[in-house]
């Protein structure tokens, strides 16, 4: 039986991706583990660059100057690349990526 797409907005993608590590030791929630299965399910289609910007600045948590600082981008183009893949995120897990 086909899922339904899910219908979540760029703020609750977001807040997924920035509590990832937390979220990841309470998979035994139902709610919680369907949609970090979702973020992971989607997030190697995005491309690498705003891959990197999710994992750096969002799972990680390393601020925007830390990002600079260890890989010579730019902070707006690191904010511009975290932005848009939350985006690209939020489309793929609402269209079951298709």
């Amino acid at each position: 039986m086909k899922r339904p797409p899910a219908n979540y907005t760029p703020d609750e993608v977001e807040a997924i991706v920035e509590g990832y590590q937390e979220f990841s030791a309470q998979r035994t929630r139902p709610l919680l583990q369907a949609r970090l299965l979702d973020v992971e399910a989607y997030f190697t289609r995005l491309p690498r660059l705003e891959r990197e910007a999710l994992l750096f600045h969002g799972v990680a948590a390393l601020t925007l100057d830390e990002i600079r600082e260890r890989s010579g981008v730019p902070t707006q183009t690191t904010l511009d690349r975290y932005e848009s893949g939350i985006k690209r995120l939020t489309y793929l897990m609402n269209r079951g990526g298709r």
